[in-house]
């Protein structure tokens, strides 16, 4: 179970940071955080009260290690089943919490998308704009050149004619 958590926790700091803009998902992260914080709390005080904070020295190479191994490996199924009941709520906990904050981040992820794909609509929608504007400016100023060009020989002609 601790691995479980270490495995899941640089992943969440990631996402945390990547996400920082979204309540929700840091809000999300720190409620799984706080469930890890109680699980180890509340194993700390089982283990305490049950006695079961106990250590083997474990001495390699000598003739008794395969008894203190044996002796650990007994000790730790013995405690291991009753650990996982009295802790199945808070597991359950965990795994909850966990899926909170994957749905929150693919939310997250979607709104940003959102966002971005917003951000480009309205950079394109200026852009054309921006082209309508100036082609209708050139359009203009082509128009003008145009009537110019038309008076200029309209009064060549004339001129020519008298």
């Amino acid at each position: 179970m601790f691995l479980d958590l270490g495995s899941s926790c640089p992943r969440l700091d990631k996402y945390k940071t990547l996400f920082s803009q979204y309540d929700r998902v840091r809000d999300s992260i720190s409620i799984f955080y706080a469930v890890i914080i109680s699980f180890c709390q509340r194993a700390i005080v089982v283990m305490q009260r049950s006695g079961r904070c106990i250590s083997f020295p474990l001495q390699l190479g000598s003739k008794n290690s395969s008894v203190h191994i044996t002796g650990f490996k007994h000790f730790r199924t013995a405690i291991w089943k009753p650990f996982k009941k009295e802790f199945q709520d808070i597991k359950t906990k965990i795994e909850t919490q966990r899926r909170e904050v994957d749905e929150e981040i693919k939310l997250a992820a979607q709104l940003a998308a959102d966002a971005e794909r917003r951000g480009a609509l309205a950079y394109r929608q200026e852009v054309k704009s921006f082209q309508d504007k100036a082609l209708k400016e050139l359009n203009q100023t082509q128009s003008s050149l145009n009537i110019a060009l038309k008076g200029e020989k309209g009064n060549a002609i004339t001129r020519g004619l008298t």
